[in-house]
């Protein structure tokens, strides 16, 4: 006669254990390719001018500060910059970063150069979104002062896979020429009854993407 073994299964409850489950902490090697991991956001209204002797760089005072999740992910940014007519930016707005690491202090820029000129300033020295040289002045209105009123934008996406992990990386933006560049207002900016032309919102954003 053959022997029955009675076995108890306790009652399991799918709906318990899913919630027991914390969602916000999943880890990112488990998120698949193309997911956003992370993401930084900064913004600025102040108005600023540039005034630059050469090829330089200024910074526009934005800092996203972030830790890759995985060695070899990708960081999409995007920059939307305001600015105005009448100046004379020999360059234009560029990504930039730092390492924060408590010791280098040096700004960066991603290469390979996203500069379109084809002459001068060479592709080595030029890390401008694209060239911009003369923008509308007197030369080209019908009325020598209207073009003081009027604003400009400038907008880039860039993606990149920087070589860090467990390092802190900076993403900065600024402008990267050898004159002129208005930000966050245009030539005339203000007037008696304190209006200020121009002024807006420059803003960066950074995001980390799994692969």
């Amino acid at each position: 006669m053959a022997g029955r073994i009675n076995v108890e299964r306790p009652e399991f409850n799918l709906r318990d254990k899913l919630n027991e489950l914390s969602f916000d902490h999943l880890p990112s090697q488990k998120m698949p390719k193309g997911t956003i991991v992370q993401v930084g956001y900064d913004q600025t209204d102040t108005p600023m001018y540039f005034d630059h002797n050469g090829q330089t760089y200024s910074d526009f005072g934005l800092s996203i500060k972030l830790t890759p999740r995985k060695y070899g992910n990708r960081f999409l940014m995007w920059g939307h910059v305001v600015s105005g007519q009448g100046d004379n930016p020999n360059g234009g707005p560029t990504f930039s970063y730092k390492l924060d690491d408590g010791f280098d202090d040096n700004y960066r820029y991603w290469q390979p150069s996203q500069s379109h000129s084809e002459t001068w300033p060479s592709d080595n020295s030029m890390h401008a979104w694209h060239f911009e040289d003369d923008t509308l002045n007197t030369t080209f209105t019908t009325n020598n002062n209207n073009w003081q009123y009027m604003s400009k934008y400038y907008d880039a996406f860039y993606m990149t896979s920087p070589v860090a992990f467990n390092e802190t990386i900076d993403f900065r933006m600024g402008y990267w020429g050898d004159d002129k560049l208005y930000v966050n207002r245009n030539h005339y900016y203000t007037s008696g009854q304190n209006i200020k032309y121009g002024i807006g919102w420059t803003r960066l954003l950074v995001m980390e993407v799994q692969t």
